[in-house]
């Protein structure tokens, strides 16, 4: 009989420790499901700041090949603000002096004209036969052709000047305008 009590006894505590073993095992394999559920959404947590970190870093790329552009960009305004302003000054220095000879031309045009119109009016008056009146004719008339031949050359060179100051003017005009597009 004491086998049998024994037997029972040993019987009962295989139970009591199956249920409390089972009971473990329940607490253990609920832990380990919450766990799981844990690390799931830490894993989702993860991959959505992974995907943003990505996303991110993309935008990051296309931002610096963005300013590296711009840089471009800005260094070739810069270059090219740089030869405007040179090349206006250059201008407006040839413009000024194209002015200067200009106002020469006119004034050496002024005073061949007046010459001209002097010797016209001395030759258009009566002179005598005499031989000295004739030379004198011959030469002031040839002095008039050389007068006329000089005032229609300074009457070139004075509209070329004038053409030559109205293309600066516009070119000088068209840098101005670029340069103040790149102040811009």
């Amino acid at each position: 009989m004491i086998r049998f009590i024994l037997f029972v006894l040993v019987l009962h505590c295989f139970v009591f420790a199956k249920g409390e073993t089972d009971k473990k095992i329940a607490k253990t394999s609920s832990k380990i499901s919450s766990y799981s559920k844990n690390y799931t959404n830490i894993n989702k947590k993860m991959e959505k700041t992974a995907t943003a970190i990505l996303k991110k870093k993309r935008e990051v790329v296309k931002q610096n090949i963005f300013l590296k552009e711009l840089k471009k960009e800005l260094l070739n305004k810069e270059s090219s603000y740089k030869t405007n302003k040179n090349q206006l000054l250059i201008m407006k220095k040839s413009q000024k002096e194209l002015k200067l000879k200009q106002e020469k031309i006119e004034q050496k045009l002024s005073y061949v004209i007046a010459k001209s119109v002097s010797l016209s009016i001395i030759l258009d008056q009566d002179n005598s036969e005499n031989v000295e009146s004739l030379i004198e004719y011959e030469v002031l008339k040839e002095m008039l052709k050389a007068s006329k031949k000089e005032a229609e050359n300074l009457s070139k060179e004075f509209f070329s000047n004038a053409q030559d100051i109205e293309l600066l003017h516009r070119h000088t005009s068209y840098l101005e305008t670029e340069i103040a597009t790149i102040d811009s």
